[in-house]
């Protein structure tokens, strides 16, 4: 697979970022294996640890929103 500029590259680590969060966590194995798909595409790490970063970011801010809208129960 050749990969022809940074925007391929990084459009790539989304999709496998997509995969990874599918069940909207991610483990430490997870991370390590996706590091070492990364590193065997060769592509750029940093890049990679960047992104998922902001993915991160979004799934807690999604989530925080979530818990807000859910209606309090009475006790």
């Amino acid at each position: 697979m050749r990969i022809l500029n940074a925007k391929e590259a990084n459009f790539l680590i989304c999709l496998l970022l997509d995969l990874i969060y599918f069940d909207k966590k991610i483990s430490a194995n997870e991370s390590t294996l996706m590091e070492n798909i990364i590193i065997g595409l060769r592509l750029n790490l940093i890049s990679f640890r960047e992104i998922k970063l902001r993915y991160e970011q979004i799934y807690d801010f999604n989530q925080k929103k979530q818990t807000k809208k859910l209606p309090k129960t009475r006790r």
